[in-house]
């Protein structure tokens, strides 16, 4: 059930064709989950069109999937709504690229205004671009280095001319004929103390307000999930905010059979974050529907042949390339995708600068010998033995009270330096150096990580 036309939800709601071109979720939607005989029920919007309990009472399993929908308010410094948001011209940024992208009239001025520094303002003011805007600004309340958006977004929308105003925010909006958008009054700020993001609240500055001339503007703050549609009747366990809570390993509500999931538990994220909890929903469903046996999926571990990572000659002689992109004159179509991508040689070229970070090198102590061969064989020198005084200081000391200060030592690893080759693997004479693969061990339970041991690469003598 969705309450659009055509499947792939925020994919082809929320992203402008220029940058994810249709032809690829018409593809995974289309094509895939036609083939897997999918029913898929469009322009139906549960709560009006189709209820919730009806929906539970008519099905084994339900998955709540919603996303996140409601836009979240335009405020100034106090956090209450500023004036003048009624308004023609002023739009929310989601509702602004759902006519974008399904082709809806969009009425674009020719100043504008996008207010955020997320990804959707991203999307928002090079779109505005593309539907004709002669002048776009994004008008933001913290720094650039705060920016929730790429750096590369942000230079991408320069390249386009659009103007960046940080440390400002918006207090009214404002009206010659107190109807349209002409104008928007804003003020700017300092960074104060952190709130509670951890990043440091904006606080204005008396006296420094101004005005920009603008026809439309855009409100790109994000979104919010929505449970009014939600029936009392189902006597879910909700949260503060009135949204299902669910159970971490089984994705189910308080009512057997009724799931959720994805932006909409989790709040809004990224595609593949989003995806990768409607994979472990529906493995959990299976299982739900299925039994433990018959709906549990198994881990397949596959070996290797033995390999010394190519990186020690050539590490950072492969400079980072930036994906090529369409000349500025020819890019400004809304329906032809901006950025050309890397051929599948350049893809495989720019992977091979990847450090594998998930892999990390670990020393068993109850059998290191503190010989230093990995020391003089580390091509980065990231390896080094210390002695206990350097590695445990301050209030810790008392751990290691009855050690031999003189004789004891470490071996210490720079996780920063680490290129991960594998040397120091080879040259340890009694294995007591692994590489070991972290990963997390469950979607559901983001914070437990399990250990993989990595496949040895082969030691002098035929060992592994």
């Amino acid at each position: 059930y969705d309450s659009y036309a055509v499947a792939g939800g925020m994919m082809v709601g929320g992203i402008p064709i220029w940058r994810l071109p249709r032809e690829v979720t018409h593809e995974e939607t289309d094509e895939y989950m036609e083939a897997l005989g999918v029913d898929m029920r469009f322009n139906t919007t549960i709560g009006r069109d189709v209820q919730l309990t009806d929906l539970v009472n008519e099905y084994q399993a339900v998955f709540i999937a919603a996303g996140c929908q409601v836009p979240k308010a335009i405020t100034g410094p106090d956090n209450k709504v500023i004036p003048g948001v009624d308004f023609k011209g002023v739009e929310q940024g989601l509702p602004f690229l759902e006519k974008v992208n399904f082709g809806e009239p969009v009425a674009i001025g020719k100043k504008v205004v996008v207010l955020g520094g997320g990804f959707t303002a991203m999307d928002c003011c090079r779109s505005a671009i593309r539907f004709g805007a002669e002048k776009v600004y994004v008008l933001y309340r913290r720094t650039k280095e705060e920016m929730p958006s790429d750096e590369y977004e942000v230079d991408e929308a320069m390249l386009e001319h659009v103007e960046f105003q940080y440390l400002v925010t918006q207090t009214e909006i404002l009206s010659n004929d107190g109807e349209h958008v002409s104008g928007i009054r804003m003020v700017r700020n300092k960074l104060g103390d952190p709130d509670s993001s951890g990043r440091r609240r904006p606080v204005l500055i008396p006296g420094s307000e101004y005005v920009i001339e603008c026809d439309t503007i855009i409100a790109a703050f994000g979104q919010d999930s929505d449970s009014a549609w939600i029936p009392k009747d189902l006597a879910l366990e909700t949260n503060r905010w009135g949204l299902p809570l669910i159970d971490r390993n089984t994705w189910m509500t308080s009512r057997p059979g009724l799931f959720a999931g994805g932006d909409y538990t989790e709040g809004a994220r990224n595609l593949i974050s989003a995806i990768a909890d409607g994979r472990d929903a529906a493995t959990a469903i299976n299982r739900y529907l299925s039994g433990p046996e018959k709906g549990a999926t198994e881990a397949i571990e596959i070996e290797l042949p033995d390999f010394r990572r190519g990186m020690v000659d050539d590490y950072e002689a492969i400079p980072w390339e930036v994906i090529p992109s369409l000349p500025l004159a020819k890019r400004f179509s809304i329906s032809v995708e901006s950025e050309t991508g890397y051929s599948p040689e350049e893809a495989v070229e720019q992977a091979r600068r990847c450090l594998q970070c998930q892999l990390n090198i670990q020393i068993d102590p109850s059998i290191c010998i503190l010989c230093s061969g990995c020391v003089d064989i580390c091509p980065y020198d990231c390896i080094s033995m210390q002695g206990l005084k350097a590695v445990v200081k301050g209030d810790k000391l008392h751990q290691i009270a009855g050690a031999d200060w003189d004789g004891g030592a470490d071996m210490i690893i720079d996780e920063e330096k680490c290129i991960r080759c594998g040397l120091c693997i080879v040259r340890c004479p009694t294995d007591a150096i692994a590489m070991v693969k972290y990963e997390v061990a469950s979607v559901n339970d983001r914070w437990n990580v399990s250990k993989i041991p990595v496949i040895q690469p082969e030691k002098a003598g035929g060992r592994r």
